[in-house]
């Protein structure tokens, strides 16, 4: 009978090379919200006194009104309602939870509608791909996502399958 013995050294080395490998496929870092230049150019930290408040009222505040869409709840980082309308505080990386529900008596929630774009006045960055990744059924579930330093104008958008749609504004602080 001829046997053939395991060097335990390989076999240390086969499951060391392997934990790697799952890890690396489990736990993918999430791509980034902004690239850096995308977050240089819808920065809103620049905007100071008077500049600052105009735009709050025309961009972050001026926009709220009564929605008939599907309801937006932002389970984290948590909402806080300031001076400057909704806003959302948070560090890089940042774990992300949206729950997207129907209204009462509402048609069911259209997901390839939603859209988040990054705006800075007139400026607006699409950021609707960065998210689909992480779409689980009504839900956007994103675990520590990057985010660069910044304050940023988020608007979320989504309607339901009649058509009616919610836009809510949001002020995102990274720090």
């Amino acid at each position: 009978m001829l046997t053939k013995s395991v060097n335990p050294i390989n076999c240390i080395l086969m499951i060391l090379v392997f934990s790697l490998c799952s890890c690396a496929i489990t736990h993918q870092p999430a791509e980034s919200l902004f690239t850096q230049d995308e977050a240089a150019s819808l920065d809103l930290n620049q905007l100071q006194g008077k500049s600052w408040d105009d735009y709050v009222n025309q961009n972050l505040m001026g926009s709220r009104s009564a929605s008939t869409g599907p309801r937006i709840e932002i389970k984290y980082p948590l909402i806080k309602s300031t001076n400057s309308g909704p806003t959302i505080e948070t560090t890089s990386p940042s774990d992300m939870s949206v729950i997207f529900t129907k209204r009462k008596d509402g048609n069911p929630v259209d997901m390839s509608s939603l859209e988040v774009v990054g705006k800075k006045g007139w400026l607006k960055q699409s950021l609707t791909d960065k998210f689909r990744p992480y779409i689980k059924g009504e839900e956007i579930k994103a675990t520590n996502m990057p985010i660069p330093k910044g304050k940023f104008h988020l608007q979320v958008s989504i309607a339901d399958t009649g058509g009616l749609k919610t836009v809510e504004n949001y002020l995102l602080i990274v720090k």
